[in-house]
């Protein structure tokens, strides 16, 4: 099974403090990819449910997720900031790509 992404993470805490409708207009998805992104989590998570009921409530078990996930967004937000930067930095290339699943070209800054 796959690891939750940050794409999941950021879902859930927006359909926490949004609703499902709010949260896919605000990370500029459709509401079905959100949907996937928390099935996604939920089943990674193992055992009940983050959310339950229509409109979408938190469970306890999401109740209890959600300052973590809030906490560790931020967190692996600068951790691959960091990354970037330190990639950018080590050679003075910078890294181009148009399409994410290309690998990314090294172009010397002079």
């Amino acid at each position: 099974m796959a690891s939750p992404s940050l794409k999941w993470l950021r879902s859930f805490v927006a359909v926490a403090q949004q609703g499902e409708r709010r949260a896919a207009e605000s990370l500029r998805v459709r509401p079905s990819t959100v949907n996937k992104h928390i099935n996604g989590l939920s089943e990674w998570l193992q055992g009940p449910p983050l959310f339950e009921g229509r409109p979408q409530r938190l469970t306890k078990k999401g109740q209890a997720f959600l300052p973590v996930a809030q906490a560790a967004i931020p967190l692996l937000e600068q951790a691959l900031e960091m990354l970037v930067e330190q990639r950018e930095s080590a050679d003075g290339a910078v890294p181009i790509s148009e399409v994410p699943k290309i690998s990314p070209l090294d172009v010397k800054v002079e």
